[in-house]
């Protein structure tokens, strides 16, 4: 009987991730992989055979047993065994979680996958949860109407961040300092209140981190972000530059999440604020699954040795093999590229490219918008950069002084007009 590793939902711009499971699950347990999504692309034929379209939309019990009963279905007639689930995906988490769970094999918490996915149950999850008084826990509501929002505004007297219940990549979420930044915004707003907005206490004065890493082996990532209206991730930076006290926080703080949110240590991916001269520490939102920008390949880089996807598959089927994360060699920046003025990328030069990837210490340049699309200097999401570069050095210092070398060198890579 064969052996089969299920994959449940990823985005299709994540395929060289996919590339890389598949291989590693032939090499460390001559398994073949199983995608299971909601909707199959000739590339994921491609990739493999083994294809089946879910509906990963819904997570009551009820539609969870009919997915799980569509699994068995299509595996039925197949000489495979699964041995492992990999839910790759928010969405593929509650699926995911609840038929790992059905086979007898390791998974995160199903009750509170949801909490992955709706904003709001974490929330609600966070709040019952005793923590340290350092952890601090946001003002918090669900609206569907507008007059819900207005009435959020004229109720708190603070700043406000607005963020679909079920969103990531950053869409739809938007700081509202008024009721006239509401109206100036509703086409922003507007889309997402059928299913529901978060309305949160906007945390100033902070700084923005993500606790990554699979079974036991956990980093800190210190994250920038673009001010104004929209909330885009500008540059990462690995392992955080940070005195070993506040490091150490955001470690247990990752933990605290962690377990909030129902992990037994499978990939995470939480995202927190931190606040430098009080220690106090926000979650922004966890996340049960891993990081994207390849983040899980810098580490590597910034720490020999460790190897977060084998981690997470042999979490996954049970098998024994692990490195202890321990001083990291290197620091390593992801810094995202974006137009200076918006208009159409017009050409792409592959050996300016090509070039600059020779440069010792850059480890990648990517220009992940193709020729013809639109682009725009007004970020609003993750989507709308044109492509990053990721370099290392010895100190975060002297990283810094060489990405914005790099980053000038790669502004001649592509042409806007």
């Amino acid at each position: 009987m064969h052996k089969l590793v299920i994959i449940f939902g990823y985005n299709n711009t994540r395929v060289y991730d996919i590339k890389r499971l598949k291989r590693l699950c032939q090499e460390s347990l001559d398994a073949e992989i199983m995608l299971c999504k909601e909707i199959i692309t000739p590339i994921d034929l491609v990739i493999t055979p083994h294809t089946l379209e879910v509906d990963l939309a819904k997570y009551d019990k009820e539609t969870l047993t009919l997915q799980m009963q569509k699994i068995d279905n299509y595996l039925s007639v197949k000489n495979y065994t699964v041995i492992a689930c990999l839910p790759f995906s928010d969405k593929g988490i509650p699926l995911g979680s609840n038929y790992a769970r059905s086979k007898g094999l390791p998974h995160d918490d199903c009750e509170k996958s949801i909490s992955c996915i709706d904003k709001f149950s974490f929330r609600c999850l966070e709040k019952a949860t005793v923590t340290p008084a350092w952890y601090k826990k946001p003002f918090f509501k669900k609206i569907h109407t507008i007059e819900e929002a207005k009435n959020c505004i004229t109720d708190t007297n603070a700043p406000l961040f607005f963020k679909p219940l079920a969103e990531g990549n950053s869409r739809g979420c938007i700081e509202i300092n008024s009721l006239q930044d509401l109206e100036a915004n509703l086409e922003i707003v507007n889309p997402y209140l059928h299913t529901g907005i978060l309305v949160e206490e906007c945390i100033k004065n902070c700084d923005e981190y993500s606790f990554d890493g699979v079974d036991g082996n956990y980093i800190i990532t210190e994250k920038k972000t673009s001010q104004g209206y929209y909330r885009v991730e500008t540059q990462h930076i690995l392992p955080a530059p940070l005195e070993n006290k506040l490091y150490t926080r955001l470690i247990r703080a990752g933990e605290i999440v962690s377990e909030i949110s129902g992990s037994n240590n499978g990939a995470v991916h939480n995202e927190l604020f931190l606040n430098k001269k009080t220690g106090d520490v926000y979650c922004v939102e966890p996340n049960r699954r891993p990081a994207g920008l390849k983040l899980w390949d810098w580490i590597s880089v910034a720490y020999p040795g460790i190897d977060n996807w084998k981690a997470w598959i042999n979490w996954a089927s049970r098998s024994t093999s692990k490195n202890q994360i321990s001083h990291n060699k290197y620091f390593v920046g992801c810094r995202m590229l974006h137009a200076q003025s918006s208009g159409t990328l017009q050409a792409i030069n592959q050996n300016i490219k090509s070039n600059l990837q020779k440069i010792n210490g850059v480890c990648d340049i990517a220009v992940t918008k193709k020729e013809g699309e639109s682009v725009t200097e007004n970020l609003k999401d993750n989507s709308d950069f044109i492509g990053y570069i990721v370099c290392k050095s010895d100190t975060p210092e002297k990283l810094l002084i060489f990405l914005d070398q790099i980053q000038r060198k790669a502004s001649n890579i592509y042409t806007i007009g």
